[in-house]
Parts: structure tokens; sequence; C-alpha cells
């Protein structure tokens, strides 16, 4: 599931590889990002390049973004996981 998925994710975004980051600390679980990179994007071998900016989400979690790299528009992030889901489900 994660080469289908990470195969999709490269054509859908155009990136040349998908960083795979696994969490599970706290409770035991499986907790998996897939992170398309593209060549000077945000991402680096430690997640996220340049200095880090800390931002509280409504829901309580804190979200680590790059200060550097602005965030791609939410409908575009959209759009990106609605064709990525359709394919995953055979439909696109």
């Amino acid at each position: 599931m994660l080469a289908r998925t990470t195969r999709i994710l490269r054509e859908e975004t155009g990136s040349e590889v998908v960083y795979v980051y696994v969490f599970g600390g706290g409770i035991p679980h499986l907790h998996v990002h897939l992170a398309p990179h593209r060549e000077n994007d945000a991402l680096s071998s430690q997640m996220v390049r340049g200095e880090i900016r800390e931002e509280k989400m409504p829901s309580g979690i804190t979200r680590f973004v790059s200060a550097e790299f602005p965030a791609l528009p939410e409908h575009h992030l959209r759009s990106i996981g609605l064709r990525v889901g359709q394919r995953l489900a055979g439909r696109g």
C-alpha cells in the first residue's frame, strides 16, 4: 500500500521522491507521513528545512512549518488529496 500510494503521490504532485516518516512514540501505533519532495523545497533529512515555526491549530495540535517556505494553498492540497484518494479507490 505504501509503494502504491507513494507512486500515485509522485505522479499527482510531480515530485521526485516521497519521504516516508514513521512515528509511534507515546502510544503503540503506526503513524506514517508521506511527504512528496522536489529539489529546493522545504523538506530535508531533518523533515523541514530552514527556520521552523510552531503553529497551534484549533484542534489543539501543534503544526511545524518552515518560515522560509510558505504553505501551498489549501484548495491546491485538497485537490491533490481528492485525486490521490480517487486513484487509490480505483476511480481515477
